[in-house]
């Protein structure tokens, strides 16, 4: 049996949330380039950036990995992905 309780309806286009204790959660929306709060069921916008994969919280900060680009035609690597500091 599964001792869980939902945080949210719906997390989709938030492939890895991050939950740092405090009853807030977070995801990432790679297409619409949204990292969401979730804090008693509101959501509310965190930050923006280009591309956000993933998003952890350590102390006071989000750190979020973003896509790098990529040329889907030949499969060439144009820039590295990053991983950005925001202030929570």
């Amino acid at each position: 049996m599964c001792a869980c309780s939902r945080v949210a309806r719906v997390l989709a286009g938030g492939p890895t949330p991050a939950v740092p204790g405090d009853g807030t959660s977070y995801r990432t929306a790679f297409v619409g380039g949204k990292i969401d709060r979730i804090r008693h069921g509101v959501v509310s916008t965190a930050g923006t950036i280009d591309y956000p994969l993933s998003v952890e919280v350590s102390g006071h900060y989000l750190y979020v990995g973003t896509a790098g680009a990529v040329n889907y035609e030949t499969g060439e690597v144009l820039a590295p992905g990053t991983v950005q500091r925001l202030v929570r």
